[in-house]
């Protein structure tokens, strides 16, 4: 692997000086790590590689238990891409936190148990695009459950079983009543008072008086099985998938965890015409089959979930031929800018010329390596900017290159400055996650940009101690691809950020100790 070689500017300056040009701002010397020019024997000195940068498109993103499951059908019109995305659930009749199924709402324990309605429970923590328009959604049977063992990533898909609710619709500006407490000087007060709040959930109604189900009237006479259990509802019911009506278009929703919404479950419904508890009237109770998006994402016991993105590139100009990751367009192709996208898989290729000639010379102390990446102004409405990014090592074919930790192959992650470049921990309570953090900083509506100080990177990658074959590049991507053995909670969403592709530069500052 070679880095291209192009020409690159030397100036030599004093420190103070080049604290001025940094743009994150000045430096103390010490925080550089030399002294002073004039000093010492060695001058210190800065160049400002310039950086090559295009556009991919990175299949197969991590999707399995994210902080987030997509579904909706939204577009882009800045790119021209329309993004369909779609939910698969497993389904548990408990939740990890509970000791124990929820048998005391089982249709079974009364007799003559009568369905009223089915209802799913959808809560969300993300909205793109249209937010006051009706959402639509059908809800589909699986053909197998989502595997414990199985890897899935957003090109996963599942075979649909039957349909069980088509165009079921809500509304995405629900309400509900909830008693609060009146504020008043007297310590003692518990007066209370019922208000109306936000209710951050989807209420896609299955079946109801009026809107009757064969798949709801079968899901009961399930229930009112007094064996009915988790291997019961796993062989009659294999899983759910949430997918966009069709002609629904314009909105896109994460689903997952919110503390202020309703939890996330499919809620059964019935009435006991002659209740022991109550036995003078009628008693409406309910049954709950929880989804794992019911608990904060992480959560290793929760039913498995993930997401299928489907981004339609047809419209998409220059765009368009980004079918694979091998395919790339250059910020000269796309008016000088390009971009990286959570969820779709848009990331930028970085590839620094200056790099090789560097290697070349000897007796260099690297001080400092920071990457620079201006974001376009006024460029994003629709889609927030990720606050972080990662760089990954690409070959000359745009593909990640691996390396093996223990006995598990990991994508080759950029380390954190003082990190061991050839190491890679994985996210967990006993080894917190080393992986270099490209930071996204908001200095007004036309100064923005990501930053990362990559010194010993740089370091390893001059003195050839990597471990493994040369990158020929680095893919910046807000997207964070951990092994499929790790459920870590990883962000899924939309966000995206539109880059100045032609002024991303690496600075370096360095002494020459010879």
């Amino acid at each position: 692997m070679n880095w291209l070689v192009k020409a690159y500017r030397l100036t030599t300056v004093s420190l103070f000086s080049a604290g001025l040009l940094l743009t994150s701002g000045c430096e103390d010397p010490n925080a550089i790590g030399v002294e002073l020019p004039g000093t010492a024997p060695a001058n210190t000195q800065y160049r400002d590689l310039p950086v090559t940068a295009s556009t991919l498109l990175q299949d197969s993103l991590q999707t399995l238990k994210a902080n987030s499951i997509l579904v909706g059908n939204i577009r882009d019109n800045n790119l021209g891409i329309n993004t369909i995305a779609r939910g698969y659930f497993n389904l548990a009749i408990t939740l990890p936190n509970l000791p124990f199924a929820l048998s005391d709402s089982l249709p079974a324990k009364f007799t003559n148990p009568q369905l009223d309605s089915v209802v799913t429970y959808l809560s969300y923590n993300q909205l793109y695009g249209n937010t006051t328009q009706l959402a639509h959604f059908d809800l589909y049977n699986l053909q197998q459950r989502i595997g414990d063992r199985e890897v899935y990533t957003s090109s996963t898909t599942l075979p649909l079983g039957e349909a069980i609710g088509t165009n079921l619709v809500s509304s995405l500006t629900r309400t509900r009543k909830t008693r609060v407490k009146v504020a008043s000087g007297g310590a003692t007060d518990t007066s209370t008072v019922v208000t109306q709040v936000a209710d951050p959930s989807l209420r896609l109604v299955l079946h109801k008086p009026a809107q009757s189900s064969s798949f709801a009237t079968a899901l009961f006479e399930q229930l009112k099985n007094s064996n009915f259990n988790q291997a019961a509802l796993d062989a009659f019911w294999k899983g759910l998938a949430v997918v966009p009506s069709a002609g629904f278009t314009g909105t896109m929703v994460g689903l997952g965890y919110n503390p202020s919404a309703v939890t996330s479950q499919v809620l059964v419904y019935y009435r006991v015409p002659s209740d022991p508890e109550t036995p003078t009237k009628k008693k409406w109770r309910s049954y709950s089959i929880f989804l794992g998006t019911s608990l904060s994402a992480g959560n290793a016991g929760a039913a498995r979930y993930f997401t299928q993105i489907t981004p339609d590139l047809s419209g998409a100009g220059a765009f368009a031929r980004l079918t694979d990751d091998s395919k790339e367009v250059t910020a000269a192709e796309a008016n000088g800018v390009t971009y990286m996208q959570n969820g779709v898989g848009l990331g930028t290729k970085l590839v620094i010329p200056g790099l090789e000639d560097l290697r070349k010379e000897s007796g260099l102390a690297i001080n400092r390596a920071e990457l620079i990446i201006p974001v376009k102004g006024y460029s994003n409405l629709l889609f927030t900017s990720p606050l972080q990014a990662y760089l990954y090592e690409i070959n000359s074919h745009n593909r990640v290159l691996q390396r093996t930790v223990g006995i598990t192959p990991i994508k080759r992650l950029v380390q954190a400055d003082g990190e061991n470049q050839q190491s890679q921990r994985a996210h967990s309570s006993n080894a917190p996650n080393s992986e270099a953090t490209v930071t996204y900083y908001d200095l007004g509506a036309n100064n923005k940009y990501y930053s990362v100080v990559i010194t010993s990177y740089i370091q390893a990658y001059l003195y050839n101690q990597l471990g493994g074959e040369l990158p020929a590049g680095l893919l910046l991507s807000p997207s964070l691809d951990l092994p499929t053995s790790i459920e870590a909670s990883l962000p899924l969403n939309l966000n995206r950020a539109v880059l100045d592709g032609n002024n991303i530069k690496l600075r370096i500052y360095y002494s020459n100790l010879r």
